[in-house]
């Protein structure tokens, strides 16, 4: 009974038990505070350190101006004109306030405070401060009289310079004016009037506010990036080994010992692997002994009782133990998607840097007469990119397919490091041309790699979850990618943020090269080798020729791209320059995009692998990113913006995932030897005519409309799409689209 009670299999592990999950959520939680600590304190201290600094380098600023003012005034007084009576001071004073926008008021002011020259928004409201304090409140002694002070008005920081006359002898054309009588009487070395810099001081609330704002984007960035680079270095390294031993060991308690872990390494666990391995290896030697002691022992019975015996021994065992009789099987990696994950979000992560900056640098080049308005001109090497994109989409699946996943990758770091370089030193639009379609040719092979990738290593229950989490990396990216790089445009320049997106390849590309080696004995085939099918001009054709397929991709994937393109990477931009926002405060809204996909995407990937209707979610999801870009009509301002770039996101995040898995189903259901690969880079194709055309409509669109009417026109399409899949889907009669799994 004891030995029976012995062999019978365990209870299953309860979540109680699963030591790995612990590990990780503990390990979560002491980050989560320690970066929290360390980032708290040093905003802090950042914070007050700039607005100890800030103050005194405006004081400076407006007292220089003061100087520059002052020096024209003195050069008018010394030729003899009246200090209260002189010619186009306005003109003046408008052109010192016009190269220093956080100055709000010039005013130019008697000895007794009598305001005689104005210039500013503020003049009026800041005359009837000044006019209530008397002049000695700000230069009360002769000896002061050369000084520039600051005082604090209401809503202004004031910065008042002396004009005093003396007998510095006048220069014109470089020769010093003498004076036929000696120095005459107005050079006195009194003080005439002084002369006030009014800065706004909203201006340096808003100035501590975006440092501030700039401060908490780099902290939600660091707590992704490290949450990313923790997960998948934990998941890797120490909860999937972890998770694959305590399977291996609920299997053989439940008697199951034909299977075997993969060696990790020289750490605790890769050793407890090693020692697993070879116990099961010399259980199932000594079991094969058994055996063949049995046979022996069964050839040498000579009763029919005794071999009868034999033979129901050898049942039983084989009854409760399954062994490796014809080998040891190595248990799957449950983690091999994690392994091209971190790669893939710094890949993307370079190109999303450029995101917040990128038509306003295009619009900083020499632009070549093309015959093209301004718009369009802007919108060339966007559409460019898009264009490199999807001409070589097609030829990566196929290159895919036939060297693997990571030879791919490395040859489209290539292309991708040259292209952000040769950026960073463009001179001109047509440079920038060739540069962006070298980034894009490489984008466009890493994606495709990246993305077949997971299409061999899911199976037809977690498509759904396995693509919005490959997609959960390059949403992570558009989070990170344009608040970081908002931030380093406004801080260290255009062309260095380019040469930091080279940089971020070089390291995707060191790291795939590492992972996927370390991981190819456990991979399925498609990281080795190829998965036979069709060639891809085959399948496109096989596909154009199919309505449900064209129906997924014109209706909603292509106004998708449009959207995504047109409005958010190049609308977007240069809408909230024209509104006056800093790239700092660009990058933070684009950031959004990615925030709500990040949020909203894995949930909407847990409802669709339960859904029998994937085409609500696509069609649902086009409609509401459409609706959200027409919102800008209401007003031009940030927030309407930042609520269409949010419904954009919400949008996409709905759709996405379930219009990559359509398209696997619908060519699965056209043509069963139609490979994933293919399937994924014919839909990628027609998808990427989106990318292209994006930037040139919605560039017609602001040229005729302006700004608002054409991101409105482009969501309308967008949601008219959506709207007419949703028919298209409705009176479908075939129903072979409406599964969404198996």
């Amino acid at each position: 009974m004891k030995m029976n009670e012995a062999l019978s299999p365990a209870r299953p592990p309860t979540a109680k038990d699963n030591l790995s999950r612990t590990l990780l959520v503990r390990l979560f939680g002491l980050t989560l505070l320690l970066l929290l600590t360390a980032l708290g304190v040093f905003s802090y201290f950042a914070i007050n350190v700039f607005e100890r600094e800030i103050l005194p380098e405006i004081h400076k600023k407006a007292a220089l101006v003061g100087y520059v003012v002052r020096n024209d005034v003195l050069r008018a007084v010394r030729f003899g004109l009246p200090f209260d009576g002189l010619v186009g001071m306005d003109g003046l004073l408008d052109d010192a306030l016009s190269d220093n926008h956080d100055i709000r008021y010039i005013l130019v002011t008697g000895h007794d405070g009598k305001v005689l020259y104005a210039g500013g928004t503020g003049g009026s409201a800041a005359a009837r401060l000044i006019g209530e304090l008397p002049p000695s409140a700000f230069h009360p002694t002769p000896a002061q009289s050369g000084e520039a002070r600051t005082v604090r008005l209401s809503g202004f920081f004031d910065t008042s310079v002396p004009v005093v006359v003396d007998a510095v002898p006048v220069v014109v054309d470089a020769v010093p004016v003498v004076f036929d009588n000696a120095v005459p009487a107005v050079f006195d070395n009194a003080v005439r009037g002084v002369i006030h810099i009014g800065v706004d001081g909203d201006f340096v609330r808003r100035r501590l506010t975006a440092i501030a704002y700039d401060i908490l984007t780099v902290l939600l960035v660091t707590l992704l990036v490290a949450f990313e680079f923790l997960f998948n270095v934990v998941m890797v390294y120490v909860a999937g080994p972890i998770r694959r031993i305590e399977e291996l060991l609920r299997k053989g308690a439940a008697g199951d010992l034909s299977w075997r872990t993969q060696d990790t390494g020289g750490d605790e666990v890769g050793r407890f692997a090693r020692v697993f391995n070879a116990l099961i290896r010399r259980i199932n030697e000594a079991y094969q002994e058994v055996r063949q002691d049995a046979k022996e022992a069964q050839a040498a019975q000579i009763e029919a009782s005794g071999v009868a015996r034999i033979q129901a021994a050898l049942a039983d065992l084989d009854r409760k133990f399954r062994l490796g009789a014809a080998g040891l099987q190595e248990m799957a990696n449950p983690n091999a998607l994690l392994r091209i994950r971190i790669p893939f979000f710094l890949f993307i992560l370079a190109e999303e840097l450029t995101r917040p900056f990128l038509p306003v640098f295009i619009r900083s080049l020499h632009q070549p007469d093309l015959g093209l308005t301004p718009q369009m001109t802007v919108g060339l090497p966007i559409s460019a990119f898009m264009l490199s994109i999807a001409l070589i989409t097609p030829w990566a699946a196929v290159w895919t397919e036939r060297f693997g996943v990571r030879k791919v990758f490395l040859i489209g770091a290539v292309p991708s490091v040259a292209g952000f370089i040769g950026s960073a030193l463009a001179g001109s639009v047509l440079d920038l041309l060739v540069w962006r379609s070298l980034c894009g040719i490489g984008y466009a092979i890493a994606y495709i790699a990246c993305q077949s990738y997971v299409a061999e290593n899911s199976h037809a229950k977690n498509r759904v979850s396995a693509m919005a989490f490959i997609m959960g990396a390059v949403f992570t990216a558009a989070i990170c990618g344009p608040a970081i790089g908002g931030i380093l445009a406004d801080r260290v320049g255009f062309a260095p943020t380019f040469a930091i997106s080279g940089c971020l390849v070089l390291l995707a590309s060191v790291m795939i090269s590492r992972f996927l080696a370390v991981d190819s004995s456990s991979t399925p085939p498609l990281a080795t080798a190829a998965r036979p099918g069709r060639s891809g001009s085959s399948v496109a054709r096989m596909l154009f020729r199919n309505p449900r397929f064209l129906a997924l991709c014109v209706l909603t994937a292509v106004p998708a791209k449009i959207i995504l393109t047109g409005v958010l990477f190049y609308l977007v931009p240069l809408y909230l320059t024209e509104l006056g926002d800093s790239q700092s405060s660009i990058g933070r809204v684009m950031m959004v995009y990615g925030l709500m996909n990040v949020t909203i995407m894995p949930l909407i990937a847990r409802v669709a692998n339960r859904l029998t209707n994937l085409p609500h979610l696509v069609g649902i999801g086009a409609i509401v990113s459409g609706i959200g870009a027409m919102s800008v009509l209401a007003a031009n301002n940030t927030w309407l913006v930042l609520a269409a770039v949010t419904a954009v996101g919400v949008g996409h995040a709905l759709s996405i995932a379930p219009q990559l898995v359509l398209a696997q189903i619908v060519c699965e259901r056209a043509d069963p030897t139609i490979s994933r690969t293919a399937a994924l880079g014919a839909f990628r194709l027609i998808e990427r005519f989106g990318n292209i055309i994006g930037p040139f409509l919605v560039a017609v669109l602001l040229s005729a409309f302006g700004y608002s009417w054409a991101m409105a026109f482009t969501g309308a399409l967008v949601a008219l799409g959506g709207a007419l899949f949703l028919i298209f889907m409705a009176l479908d009669s075939t129903g072979s689209v409406k599964e969404a799994v198996p």
